[in-house]
């Protein structure tokens, strides 16, 4: 019903401002042609002031749609800027998570509809853990409560025994990369979207690249690194995106990776592989969703849950 309103009154503001521009331009003629007929002005010069009095009343339009536009797009960045501060207003910052990420009767509801219930998981930091279940089961709202996304959640989250809503969700967050299906990439190079602009050896790009088997894509390309991506990376593949995405999160450091269907644009033979390369890093914490796993990397993994009718299964126990 809002963005009804929020439409019509655009609309009607939009429609106000184009009868006003024709109007504005049809007095403008007719005074012009007034004057020719007293002789005051040649009939020459009437083409000319439709010309000027047309550019001067379009560019009055363009300039007060785009007023209405900001001013509709102000009150966004405002609720924003103050959701930010609120976030991080006063709060410690978490020092690095060493020991494990605890969830204890975690609940939560989408429109009243209870998506989990009574949830109570342990991730250990070196460990990798798979989450299974048909889609709506609540694998993916899981990682939004951990990354601070979802606020109002049941039950409590430890990090190193430390509650999780006693701290700067920022510092939480800059440790874990966070990778699914829908990968932002700047209009900027490979490079660029892979570093963030921060300084890396060659040797360290080399390395990440060839761990997200990005190296024959990215050396079969005339420009290598330098080859320049559209906006959202639209002239690459949704799987090359999330090579990208994932030698991004590998160059920059990050140790606790969630994976979200992170593999699901590539073929099989591509996702084992980086996959593998991934679940066999024993520096990194994983947490992956997927629906289904390759059965070649169920021993990878320490601990595979199911989630079922808001219940919680262990499809594999952790292993010692």
């Amino acid at each position: 019903m809002k963005r009804y309103k929020l439409s019509k009154t655009i609309g009607g503001a939009t429609s106000s401002l184009i009868v006003l521009n024709v109007l504005s331009q049809m007095i403008s003629t007719i005074i012009s042609g007034i004057l020719v007929t007293k002789q005051i002005i040649s009939p020459g010069a009437i083409l000319a002031i439709g010309n000027l009095s047309g550019l001067f009343f379009t560019g009055v339009l363009s300039g007060m749609s785009q007023k209405i536009g900001l001013s509709t797009i102000k009150p966004i960045f405002e609720k924003f800027e103050a959701l930010k501060k609120t976030e991080s207003l006063s709060l410690p910052e978490l020092d690095e998570i060493s020991r494990n990420i605890e969830l204890e009767d975690i609940g939560y509801s989408y429109n009243e509809k209870q998506i989990l219930q009574d949830l109570n998981m342990d991730f250990q930091i070196g460990r990798k853990y798979a989450i299974v279940g048909d889609s709506g089961s609540g694998k993916t709202t899981i990682l939004r409560i951990l990354m601070g996304q979802l606020k109002d959640y049941e039950g409590k989250i430890y990090i190193d025994g430390k509650n999780m809503r006693e701290f700067d969700i920022n510092s939480i967050r800059n440790q874990i990369a966070y990778i699914g299906q829908n990968i932002y990439m700047f209009n900027d190079t490979i490079e660029y979207n892979i570093t963030l602009d921060r300084n890396f050896k060659i040797e360290e790009m080399e390395e990440v690249i060839e761990k997200s088997a990005l190296t024959d894509f990215i050396y079969n390309l005339k420009e290598g690194v330098k080859t320049k991506l559209d906006e959202g990376g639209r002239n690459i593949s949704g799987g090359q995106r999330q090579r990208i995405a994932i030698a991004r999160a590998l160059l920059n450091g990050k140790k606790i990776l969630f994976i979200d269907e992170g593999t699901s644009a590539l073929d099989k033979s591509n996702a084992f592989e980086i996959e593998s390369k991934l679940l066999d890093n024993p520096e990194l914490t994983i947490i992956m969703i997927s629906h289904n796993l390759d059965n070649r990397l169920l021993d990878k993994f320490h601990t595979i849950y199911r989630l079922e009718d808001l219940k919680l299964k262990f499809l594999l126990d952790e292993r010692a």
